[in-house]
């Protein structure tokens, strides 16, 4: 939001803390009889009406998430169309688009392999679906509205109702969430899965059944993004100690747990074991343990960085700093401008959060309380503390610790910021009002922006290409033999382009790799030719039944007369008119 009505708004919740900490203060602002009236009312609608704020709480998360989707955010970005290729390969014959059969890990960029969990999990879709944009978008979308009930769950084991019902409405409007719910990336899994096996844990200690779906979840997770590796073997090492210590997990309880874990990490493991030490490949019945001879992931590790150590652990830790308490990184894919990822005015919140939780669970601890005076229980509360830390961990390891690789922060750093805000409403009821207001300004700001046009210009990059997209998506139904796509001169943005070829065409594996034709009856390479910024210079065939996926500029090159001309944003399409079938003849094209 705007810079100054940020820092005041910062300012006021600051002050709003401050005054809550001051027990005289509290004493006498709740002896005023206006507001103490009103803050008991505000109490009693909080206690008799929880379920229907609950509601309107997902109302609001599902608006917020589903108008215009899944066209808002604009285009496709490049590891989304990744996933979904890969998906469809697997939905379709068990294996990625190269043939390897259920890797543990897919190739990715070669140089950078990805993680499978999101193309496995979206795979289960397409095996119905045909591939669109809503079959891109719908599993992520779903995993994330799912986050919503398991992060108000979360809460309420940690703190009780009313932190539960705070933290659902904050992650119901909060920016980072919105747009993980719209993007389907798969570095994003790895905060919903962390988040879904921190529940369970939770909830496993009084189930113990939950116990070990918890550790089957944190195998799951491994297969989510690569900073998993070095971060919930950290996590889990925590827990494991403190709950042996405190007696919630007996030696046996805990030595299946690790079982279980193994178990469905251990392909991922060893994966990352083989590309560590240089080893072959490795089968494990369908399973395959790839090694990848052209990743260099291993140098974003900041103990394998070219750079000194604490130059760059000084890099990275003031990155993170700006990414999460001071709010000023900005990704179009995890947040929303001038909001940024958690509202540019929460970072004194977070901070304030996390040591006034830290300092209360220690004090019922040594009181050997479960529970303390506020509600706050112990063990809960350790779990979410160690996520955090194993989570700052990750991101001042992780060499250049931008918004993508520190995502797994924002559920804990969201948990702490809400707390401070519970611990303000609760001591003087009367503040949930000003608190709420704030949060109800920055929310509308938020949405206006979101969905403002100006949203199309920031998300649109060469990761998104939305012209490209739509132009390709748009030239699916024509007719054509033959389609020229420009692209730019960079290998990526080459293999981006024609990841967009091969998803939203429908292309199977079998076909992209030259082992069977297209319905056509001609062969993949023989249909689809790509030509770089540079090489594009050649003429158009009014009488070839060619489509031409281009730039908008290219548009005055053609003859209006003999071609269907549509301009998607920055990309173009042009069709020979007498190819165009009648049904999708359109007259001066589209100016979208």
């Amino acid at each position: 939001m705007p810079g100054l009505t940020g820092f005041v708004f910062g300012f006021a919740l600051i002050v709003l803390f401050c005054l809550s900490l001051s027990d005289r203060c509290c004493a006498r602002l709740n002896a005023l009889r206006p507001l103490r009236a009103a803050g008991d009312a505000l109490h009693r609608l909080a206690r008799r009406r929880y379920w229907l704020l609950f509601a309107l709480a997902m109302a609001a998360a599902l608006f917020l998430r589903l108008y215009r989707w899944p066209n808002l955010p604009a285009g496709a970005q490049c590891d989304e169309v990744m996933s979904g290729v890969d998906a469809y390969a697997l939905a379709l014959y068990g294996t990625d688009r190269f043939g390897t059969s259920l890797p543990a890990m897919l190739w990715g960029w070669g140089y950078g392999q990805q993680s499978a969990f999101l193309a496995y999990f979206s795979s289960l879709f397409l095996r119905f679906m045909e591939p669109s944009l809503v079959a891109l978008r719908l599993p992520m979308l779903l995993l994330a509205l799912a986050s919503l009930v398991v992060l108000w769950d979360f809460a309420r084991r940690i703190a009780g109702r009313g932190y539960a019902l705070i933290a659902l409405w904050f992650c119901a409007v909060c920016p980072w969430h919105i747009m993980l719910s719209r993007w389907s990336i798969d570095a994003n899994t790895f905060s919903l899965m962390l988040l879904f096996s921190c529940d369970a844990l939770a909830a496993g200690l009084g189930r113990r059944p939950m116990l070990y779906v918890s550790m089957a979840l944190f195998g799951l997770t491994m297969y989510t993004y690569g900073i998993a590796v070095y971060s919930v073997p950290v996590l889990l090492v925590a827990l494991a100690a403190y709950l042996l210590l405190r007696g919630k997990v007996r030696p046996l309880q805990l030595i299946a747990c690790v079982g279980i874990y193994l178990v469905v990490a251990g392909p991922l493991l060893m994966t990352m074991a083989i590309n560590t030490f240089g080893w072959d490949t490795m089968r494990l019945g369908p399973i395959t343990m790839q090694f990848f001879s052209e990743s260099e992931r291993k140098q974003d590790i900041i103990f394998f960085a070219k750079e000194p150590f604490f130059q760059r652990l000084f890099g990275d830790l003031t990155q993170y700093l700006d990414n999460t308490l001071l709010q000023r990184g900005f990704a179009e894919n995890f947040s929303v401008r001038g909001y940024h990822t958690l509202f540019t005015f929460t970072g004194p919140m977070m901070l304030l959060g996390g040591v006034l939780l830290w300092r209360q669970r220690r004090t019922g601890m040594l009181r050997g309380e479960a529970c303390t005076a506020d509600g706050l229980r112990v063990t809960e509360a350790y779990i979410l503390l160690a996520l955090m830390a194993s989570m700052f961990f990750a991101g001042i390891c992780t060499v250049g610790g931008h918004i993508w690789r520190i995502n797994g922060s924002y559920f804990p750093l969201l948990l702490l910021a809400c707390y401070a805000l519970r611990f303000i409403c609760r001591r003087v009821r009367i503040f949930a009002l000003p608190v709420a207001l704030m949060y109800l300004v920055a929310a509308v700001g938020c949405g206006v922006t979101l969905f403002g046009e100006r949203t199309l210009g920031d998300g649109n990059t060469v990761t998104t290409r939305y012209g490209e997209t739509n132009a390709l998506i748009a030239a699916r139904d024509l007719p054509f033999e033959h389609m020229y796509i420009r692209v730019g001169d960079d290998e990526d943005e080459f293999t981006a382009a024609e990841l967009r070829v091969l998803y939203f065409h429908g292309i199977t594996a079998a076909q992209w790799r030259g082992e069977e034709p297209l319905p056509s009856g001609k062969m993949y390479v023989d249909t689809y030719e790509f030509w770089g910024e540079s090489d594009w210079a050649f003429e158009y065939d009014v009488e070839e039944n060619a489509a031409y996926v281009l730039r908008p500029s290219d548009l005055e090159t053609f003859d209006a007369e003999g071609f269907t001309l549509m301009r998607f944003y920055d990309g173009a399409l042009a069709y020979p008119t007498q190819f165009m079938p009648q049904d999708l003849l359109t007259e001066g094209g589209d100016a979208s």
